[in-house]
């Protein structure tokens, strides 16, 4: 935790995001891997906000890479269980998205989409 927190702290989140847009597949999914990781910490789920990776995020929701799709399933379901930015990440993916990845072909991301639902709706 302590490296990924210094990491953040000093641009490594927008560095990841721009990675995770490479057109070069292994470098996109393994800072997609990254930023899944990273979502789990507490505390840091506003920069998320604050630098607008959300909106980069969704674009990889309808990704025909496979591993795209699930690593930024698992990360949004990793912020959205912390509920602090709940309210945001509803504005910024619509409901409507969430609702259709429970019918992804992938049950890993369906099962995913299904606690991103869940966590929106069990709100604090």
């Amino acid at each position: 935790d302590k490296n990924k927190r210094a990491a953040l702290n000093r641009g490594g989140l927008e560095s990841l995001v721009r990675l995770s847009d490479s057109r070069n597949e292994d470098i996109s999914q393994t800072s997609l891997m990254v930023l899944c990781n990273i979502c789990s910490l507490k505390g840091y789920e506003t920069k998320f906000v604050e630098h607008s990776v959300l909106p980069r995020l969704k674009r990889h929701l309808t990704s025909g890479r496979l591993n795209s799709r699930r690593y930024v399933t698992i990360a949004i379901c990793n912020l959205t269980s912390q509920f602090s930015i709940n309210d945001h990440i509803a504005r910024q993916i619509n409901i409507v998205t969430w609702i259709e990845m429970t019918n992804d072909a992938d049950v890993e991301c369906r099962v995913h989409a299904t606690m991103v639902l869940g966590n929106l709706a069990a709100e604090e």
